[in-house]
């Protein structure tokens, strides 16, 4: 999500949305993960643009990649231990 710094706001516009462009723009703030609208309209307003990276894939790999060391691990200290890994496949 984006961290907007906290920068004294002391001026306002007002606009007028119908019900639906509201749900839009919800629907988009949601999306990127704003939660202060004010910070959304405020960085759409400036930039025009704001890129969200979904890291999803490479958090499921990390994961992965912890279990298979743990695995490596656990048959590390019972060849360590043991001077053998028995084979259960």
């Amino acid at each position: 999500m984006y961290k907007q710094e906290y920068l004294p706001c002391n001026r306002q516009i007002h606009i007028k949305l119908s019900d639906k462009e509201l749900k839009m723009i919800r629907d988009r703030m949601e999306q990127m993960g704003f939660k202060n609208m004010s910070a959304y309209i405020r960085k759409m307003a400036i930039d025009g643009y704001y890129i969200n990276v979904d890291f999803t894939a490479i958090h499921d790999l990390a994961k992965m990649m912890c279990i298979d060391s743990r695995n490596i691990n656990q048959i590390a200290k019972a060849a360590n231990t043991y001077g053998w890994v028995e084979n259960h496949c």
